[in-house]
């Protein structure tokens, strides 16, 4: 089951690939479309983008994943810490907060812990950053960077 880390939606535009009977011209030009879809070839997965039609949060399907039985997103959550690995160009985690106090020992704590794991490779590793707003992770080379964010949430019922 997915659902928005945000905003709490759960409804997605994504991406499928499907195939179409077509009709063409004598060289083979597109002039018109059968039928919608014949097959459908790549369904949605969770290493597609997906986005949320709800407020637009946009990430790959597996941060959206939520167990059946978990409890809806509560609307009253006002901060998101969102980690960012840029080596890999992926979003690693989306975290949810009340207050901004506890985004900020969530997201030290975080960087903290990526810093000395990242220790154990590259002994001159280093950790930067305002830990109220944003950190950052850096290997000594520059090849592995990690980013965390502190964003306030908007509603996306104000914002129309």
């Amino acid at each position: 089951m997915k659902r928005c880390p945000v905003c709490g939606g759960q409804e997605f535009g994504v991406t499928a690939h499907v195939t179409q009977d077509w009709v063409v011209d004598k060289y083979g030009s597109f002039v018109s479309c059968r039928d919608e879809c014949v097959e459908t070839i790549h369904v949605p997965d969770d290493d597609d983008v997906w986005d949320c039609m709800g407020c637009g949060f946009s990430t790959a399907g597996k941060h959206f994943n939520v167990k059946e039985d978990s409890p809806k997103v509560d609307n009253t959550k006002k901060y998101v810490v969102v980690c960012c690995a840029v080596h890999d160009a992926e979003v690693l985690s989306c975290d949810l907060f009340l207050d901004k106090v506890s985004a900020s020992e969530f997201l030290k704590k975080d960087a903290m812990e990526t810093y000395e794991t990242s220790l154990e490779d590259d002994p001159d590793a280093t950790i930067q950053g305002h830990y109220e707003e944003e950190a950052f992770v850096t290997s000594c080379d520059g090849e592995l960077v990690w980013i965390w964010q502190i964003l306030p949430v908007t509603d996306p019922e104000a914002a129309k």
